[in-house]
């Protein structure tokens, strides 16, 4: 994916959880900045603060005992107005979402 000539005006930051996954995505797309960051633990949101205009989470929620709190600590990254799309899977859980660590499909309650 060449973002430059694509895009030239768009500039792109991601933010993960592991070393490793800073690293792959790096090499895929050198155009951007990727950060490791943990977005269950409250961290300041240094040079990126208030910084995406567009936001994508995918396939990430489901994983978490709580998606309120990653989706907070997100929100430092998002400037005023930020478009942000979540995904999650729909329908019922099924034992191979249970086996890769989907703790939830479904809003919780209150």
């Amino acid at each position: 994916m060449d973002v430059d000539r694509s895009f030239p005006e768009c500039k792109i930051a991601g933010l993960e959880l592991s070393t490793t996954g800073v690293e792959v995505s790096s090499r895929k797309v050198p155009e951007a900045q990727f950060l490791q960051c943990d977005l269950l633990q409250s961290s300041n949101a240094g040079p990126l603060r208030q910084w995406a205009q567009f936001a994508v989470c995918s396939e990430v929620l489901e994983h978490l005992d709580d998606p309120g709190l990653l989706l907070a600590n997100a929100s430092k990254y998002l400037a005023p107005g930020c478009a942000l799309v979540v995904t999650v899977p729909g329908g019922p859980q099924s034992e191979f979402d249970r086996y890769i660590g989907h703790r939830s499909t479904s809003p919780r309650p209150g």
